[in-house]
């Protein structure tokens, strides 16, 4: 409550207690024992106790971290879903970039990633993607300029780990590709893709290209290719005192 809250009460024997919470998760509380009157006002001061520096500090000894790094580095040690944890990943994020490495160390590495799923070295993760033997893989893939799936969805594409064969997928990946309308084409796959779930994209990141003000005309960047298609741009250039647009590049 604010200072000078009112709050009425009936008659009776009172106990106020306020606690400040410590690094370690300790509670430093204050408890007051007081008595109301009937028909009496009562004016009550909240205190709290105020910290040493050593109820501040607590020394543990650390365990074998299982690793080792040189020069200042922050070991956290973690334990996922608990609330410390979730304090300390909030506050590492919302200040940015750090001035020393950062080392993770989970007390129990599979509840970090759920049940059934094991993180595995990078030699193990990609024998295990060759050789067909899981369930669902986390991984990045980068589309190609023309933002073809097929990579990914199409029997024997260099990505499709997982063996996904669908003929009305691979329907929908060749209308496309022959599409004068893309945008109602990609919108059909998206809606069949939505349904199937083969894929499940969790982050999307595009490339872009930064150029003078309409000095440029119908650059289309994709993340393989950030000039894809430059050879159809319009480039405008400034030719005594008025703008002439230039030839297409390679005309």
């Amino acid at each position: 409550m604010p200072p000078g809250t009112e709050a009425e009460l009936p008659a009776g024997k009172y106990r106020l207690i306020t606690s400040v919470r410590l690094p370690s998760g300790a509670q430093l509380g204050r408890r007051t024992d007081f008595t109301l009157a009937p028909d009496e006002p009562t004016e009550l001061a909240v205190s709290f106790r105020k910290a040493s520096p050593n109820d501040l500090l607590q020394r543990l000894p650390l365990p074998d971290p299982g690793f080792s790094f040189r020069g200042p580095a922050l070991l956290c040690w973690i334990d996922p879903g608990a609330e410390p944890t979730e304090h300390l990943l909030n506050e590492l994020k919302a200040f940015g970039e750090f001035p020393c490495p950062i080392h993770f160390i989970c007390r129990q590495p599979k509840a970090a990633f759920g049940p059934g799923i094991t993180p595995h070295p990078w030699e193990e993760y990609a024998a295990a993607l060759a050789a067909g033997d899981f369930d669902l893989y986390y991984g990045e893939a980068r589309l190609t300029a023309d933002w073809d799936l097929g990579s990914l969805l199409e029997p024997g594409g260099r990505l499709n780990y997982g063996h996904w064969s669908n003929p009305d997928t691979s329907r929908l990946l060749a209308e496309l590709a022959g599409a004068q309308d893309r945008t109602a084409a990609m919108r059909a796959l998206c809606v069949h893709l939505k349904d199937q779930a083969p894929i499940l994209p969790v982050c999307f990141k595009s490339t872009s290209v930064l150029t003078q003000a309409k000095v440029v005309e119908g650059l289309a960047p994709t993340a393989a290719e950030p000039f894809y298609a430059l050879g159809q741009c319009a480039i405008h250039l400034k030719e005594d005192g008025g703008a002439a647009p230039a030839e297409p590049p390679g005309s």
